[in-house]
């Protein structure tokens, strides 16, 4: 094929020359997205690559210039090339334009190479269907990340932008960024749950922390923010045992164990009634790899909440090291959160040390197998059982935030009415020094 019948290089050409005609140039190219891969000729990425560092450091970037920085560097280059090259355009006011048209060349000619590389893995004999399912999808995303590549941008940009989504939230023309779940004190402290960040909630066993998941992702699922839950412990059935005696306030137990006589059919109608309003899917498959957790996400469109449940029970094949396997997991939880624009909301476990500590209250260094799972958070939760009631009472539970980076630290008290599955605020005073008790700003400190 002839090299000018190759989409986007009359455009390429176009765009090279600009820069050796105006000196200023590179810098119109700044928040285009565009860089020097996207060129297809070996001649057109030097001349770029010598020209914008020419730009960059305030000198000339003429066909002479750029050609004695390519000879210093010893790349061979033919003046006359050159000035061919600069006669492709009469003036550099276009630039952009040409940059446009580089760029979806670009990513068409992507498109093209892993299509062709995702039909390769499928032809693969030795690879099993899921593996290659897996590949081919890591290679799609990193398709879809590259082709949404942003550039710096202007603070003062961003603060106007600011400004007007501040005055229209205000002003009730749009929705608040934090999304409230009803339990008034975490819904101050946190300041509702965003897209793009990464919860962290961890216990020791038997707490609730995955029934206190369950019950925050059903309620944002109620109120209109779809929810996925990756029950890797419980089985979906389970989940929806929890969902019905939450929301219709039936004997969960009676549920459990099938007991027709203790079980309120009216109220149990009204709650499947209530669980069918709300876009909230369940997964109970085992074991999870990442790219598995993706490609789940991936196929609920419109998700906006996704809990995982929990982070040592995911699988990541090719390691041996679990403090790495997990760090693995976070990391993409939280690129998972940023690229979907979703709230993450993953469970943990935390080491026997917290049961060795007077009053049972868990700290940071608690998280089980990883520093990176405190790393990769926005937020880290932790409850704590305050109290050892009858079966059939409500429990005292202490949920400390110790890590927030776009609200406040502190803690509240929480009471978790097992018989219903259901969490709410407690009047009740936690065990600890009252001073404690009160929130305290942490922006700026994570």
């Amino acid at each position: 094929m002839n090299r000018d019948d190759i989409p986007g290089m009359v455009a390429e050409a176009a765009l090279v020359a600009s820069l050796l005609l105006d000196e200023t140039a590179a810098q119109r190219l700044l928040d285009t997205g565009f860089d020097e891969r996207m060129l297809v000729d070996p001649l057109h990425r030097a001349v770029y690559r010598h020209a914008v560092a020419l730009q960059a450091s305030g000198k000339e970037s003429d066909v002479v210039a750029v050609w004695l920085s390519m000879r210093e560097a010893g790349i061979e280059a033919d003046m006359a090339a050159l000035h061919a090259l600069a006669s492709q355009v009469a003036s550099a006011r276009a630039i952009r334009q040409h940059a446009e048209t580089v760029i979806r060349a670009w990513r068409k000619r992507e498109v093209i190479r892993v299509a062709t590389e995702a039909h390769n893995i499928a032809m693969d004999g030795d690879t099993s269907a899921a593996d290659a399912v897996d590949q081919i999808q890591s290679l799609f995303a990193g398709l879809q990340l590259a082709a949404t590549d942003r550039q710096p941008r202007k603070l003062a940009d961003v603060a106007r932008d600011r400004l007007d989504r501040l005055q229209a939230a205000a002003e009730g023309r749009m929705e608040k960024p934090g999304w409230a779940i009803g339990i008034p004190h975490l819904d101050r402290l946190l300041g509702g749950f965003r897209p793009g960040h990464v919860y962290v909630l961890a216990a020791r066993p038997s707490v609730g922390k995955s029934s206190f998941a369950e019950h925050i992702a059903l309620r944002l699922a109620l109120g209109g923010h779809p929810a996925l839950f990756l029950s890797q412990e419980m089985p979906s059935e389970e989940v929806a045992d929890r969902a019905m005696a939450s929301i219709g306030r039936v004997d969960y137990k009676a549920l459990q164990d099938a007991n027709e006589s203790g079980i309120d059919w009216s109220a149990l109608a009204t709650s499947v009634d209530g669980i069918s309003a709300a876009p909230f899917w369940v997964d109970d498959e085992p074991a999870l790899t990442l790219a598995k957790i993706r490609r789940k996400a991936l196929g609920r469109k419109g998700l906006q909440v996704l809990v995982l449940d929990y982070l040592q029970l995911c699988s990541v094949p090719n390691k041996g090291n679990r403090t790495d396997e997990i760090g693995e997991i976070s990391r993409g939880l939280k690129g998972l959160a940023k690229e979907l624009g979703i709230a993450v909301i993953a469970l943990s476990q935390l080491n026997r040390d917290v049961e060795k500590r007077t009053g049972g209250r868990p700290t940071l260094s608690d998280l089980r197998s990883s520093g990176d799972i405190e790393q990769d958070a926005d937020c880290v939760m932790f409850l704590w059982r305050e109290n050892n009631p009858a079966e059939d009472e409500p429990q005292l539970i202490g949920c400390g935030i110790e890590k927030n980076r776009q609200g406040m630290r502190g803690v509240l008290a929480l009471q978790f009415d097992g018989k219903y599955q259901f969490w709410g605020e407690s009047t009740e005073s936690l065990a600890m020094p009252s001073k404690r008790q009160e929130p305290f700003y942490s922006r700026g400190l994570n």
